[in-house]
């Protein structure tokens, strides 16, 4: 039984898939096993390869219990939004916060293997390169004791219908900044992007595409939710302003940010 097609499969071109190889076959003589294998061509037919290029808006929602700080910070920023971007090869993912006040853009090029996060706040805006500080990170983490990955626990048997889409459930537990962090995402195999969309999950396999994810910490939990999906994107959308904006390291940023790192 084939559980997943691989995201390159690219067997049938549309004159095979209108007139399968075999069927020509077939009409010329061929012997009744080319009838069988017939049937089988077109079982393949009917299953959809994993759909590589699209426009996901998402709403995000913030509740918080307990601490007075945390409430307010929650009411203050409303419902945000998230719009996802993606391409077999490009990835572009725009946050709006505060009511547009704060605005993160974050550009991945698998080919490249390279980031570049844009951010503007209050009139300000900044341009960070990550790609030489994944390296940088990348070489703290080797000198430092290895650590296994979260372990990713996926429930097949509780699914739901997001914009249309089949998805099921997947959970697993981290650690961020010290946190401990839930996190709990209904997938779809029907959806494949170049790079996670989860920035405090980008190294977690979940195995399929998050149409829906809860981020559950002890003072906070963010539910983000995918409302619209649009299969046609143009290619623009991908090129980075080259001017308007400071130029940064990721670890400039972070101390003028007072420590708070990324914005998502």
């Amino acid at each position: 039984i084939v559980k997943k097609l691989p995201s390159d499969f690219d067997i049938f071109s549309p004159f095979t898939v209108r007139k399968p190889l075999c069927t020509q076959y077939a009409a010329s003589g061929a012997p009744s096993c080319a009838q069988r294998l017939c049937a089988i061509s077109f079982s393949f037919t009917g299953l959809a390869q994993p759909i590589q290029t699209a426009h996901i808006k998402y709403e995000m929602s913030l509740n918080a219990d307990g601490q007075e700080e945390m409430k307010q910070m929650a009411a203050l920023m409303g419902n945000s939004i998230m719009d996802v971007y993606f391409t077999e090869w490009k990835q572009r993912v725009d946050m709006s916060m505060m009511g547009g006040m704060v605005v993160t853009k974050m550009f991945y090029d698998k080919q490249m293997n390279k980031s570049i996060m844009l951010q503007e706040m209050m009139g300000q805006k900044f341009k960070i390169k990550l790609d030489d500080q994944k390296i940088q990170d990348s070489k703290r983490k080797d000198s430092d004791s290895p650590k296994l990955s979260p372990k990713v626990t996926l429930d097949k048997k509780d699914r739901k219908k997001i914009q249309g889409y089949d998805c099921y459930k997947a959970t697993a537990a981290i650690e961020n900044n010290g946190q401990k962090v839930l996190i709990t995402c209904y997938i779809t195999d029907q959806i494949n992007s170049p790079h996670s969309i989860i920035k405090e999950a980008d190294e977690i396999s979940f195995g399929g595409f998050p149409l829906e994810y809860t981020l559950d910490m002890a003072t906070m939990k963010i539910l983000v939710t995918a409302k619209e999906i649009d299969k046609n994107v143009n290619s623009s959308i991908f090129e980075v302003p080259t001017s308007g904006y400071k130029e940064m390291t990721l670890e400039e940023f972070t101390h003028k940010m007072g420590g708070a790192g990324l914005g998502f």
